[in-house]
């Protein structure tokens, strides 16, 4: 990795706020005794954590895009946050909050997300050429 990591040290300090939207997402997911939530379906909540955690990254860093993480068909959303220099995965994995896989996830209960829950690593560019 560059010496020079500007964009990988914000979205270091960024890690509490990150782990507080993580949370506020958690705490709202509801699932009856069938693992159904009345929104989600079955489904998980890996998107709406991702898109929180994405939030957090476009209020705070000026100069940074964002894009889905992953592959088509993955079971597990994450995002990419990258500018003209750096590019980054961002994500809370999934087997610290739910269990389960493709649209049969189930909550795992008491879970309390940390600044250290937050993945940040090098990732290819997502627009070559920059």
């Amino acid at each position: 990795m560059p010496v020079n990591r500007p964009l990988y040290n914000q979205l270091m300090r960024l890690r509490t706020q990150m782990a507080f939207a993580a949370q506020n997402i958690y705490n709202s997911w509801e699932q009856d005794e069938q693992g159904m939530d009345a929104e989600l379906g079955g489904g998980g909540i890996c998107d709406e954590i991702s898109r929180a955690v994405g939030d957090v990254v476009v209020r705070n860093i000026r100069n940074a895009d964002t894009t889905e993480g992953g592959q088509e068909g993955d079971d597990h959303s994450w995002l990419v946050v990258y500018n003209q220099q750096e590019a980054y995965g961002v994500d809370i994995p999934c087997h610290i909050y739910e269990k389960g896989g493709g649209y049969s996830w189930q909550k795992m209960q008491g879970v309390h997300f940390s600044p250290n829950d937050i993945a940040i690593w090098e990732v290819p560019h997502p627009e070559p050429g920059w």
